[in-house]
């Protein structure tokens, strides 16, 4: 299980994209250890508490920014329609773990048959990849892969114990959840033409 101790790092650098998030980060070294025979609660086949998991870490990735922050970094979004105003958005993390969720789930395809069509599915699936490579190679995270070697395997074996540098996620969920919007059913979003985008009445097209 990973582990983290405060490394101090919070005024290493000035971040160059800004984010209403910044105030919520700071930084800590964390142990990840993911050994190949070992399951998490996230992998493995699906069964009911890996599926609270998944729904558990993405809960919180619709959120409530104003117009402000948006002006900040020159970008504009969907108008919410409801007594708090301000607009619709997503912390990106949040966006690159729903794509590792559909890739699971592509994984393990037999057990969601429903999940829209074929061709949509392989459509996702295409994104989600080259999200998340871009993404890998936009953080290009330097901590060391080291290796040994065991009694039965003649190549050098990957030590899959590594310390990173990571923004503290505890710190970041804090954050999301001081902005979260629990409910999007109903007119709360509504497309200026086509009306309400999610009525309760049919599948999620997102």
């Amino acid at each position: 299980m990973a582990q983290s101790v405060d490394c101090n790092s919070r005024c290493r650098y000035t971040p160059t994209i800004q984010s209403p998030a910044q105030e919520a980060v700071f930084y800590e070294t964390v142990s990840i250890n993911t050994p190949l025979d070992e399951k998490s609660l996230f992998t493995g086949e699906p069964r009911q508490e890996l599926e609270d998991a998944w729904y558990d870490i993405l809960k919180y990735q619709n959120i409530r920014v104003t117009k402000a922050e948006l002006n900040a970094i020159n970008r504009t979004s969907i108008p919410l329609n409801d007594a708090q105003g301000g607009y619709l958005a997503n912390l990106d993390v949040f966006h690159e773990l729903h794509c590792l969720n559909v890739i699971r789930e592509q994984v393990y395809r037999e057990y969601y048959p429903d999940k829209h069509s074929k061709a949509l599915q392989l459509e996702h699936v295409d994104h989600c990849i080259d999200t998340l490579r871009q993404t890998m190679m936009c953080h290009a995270d330097i901590s060391l892969l080291t290796y040994t070697w065991i009694d039965d395997y003649r190549w050098p074996w990957p030590r899959f114990e590594i310390d990173h540098e990571c923004r503290s996620w505890e710190g970041v969920l804090n954050w999301t959840k001081s902005r979260y919007i629990p409910r999007l059913l109903g007119p709360i979003v509504a497309h200026p033409v086509l009306g309400v985008s999610w009525r309760g009445d049919e599948a999620d097209e997102y």
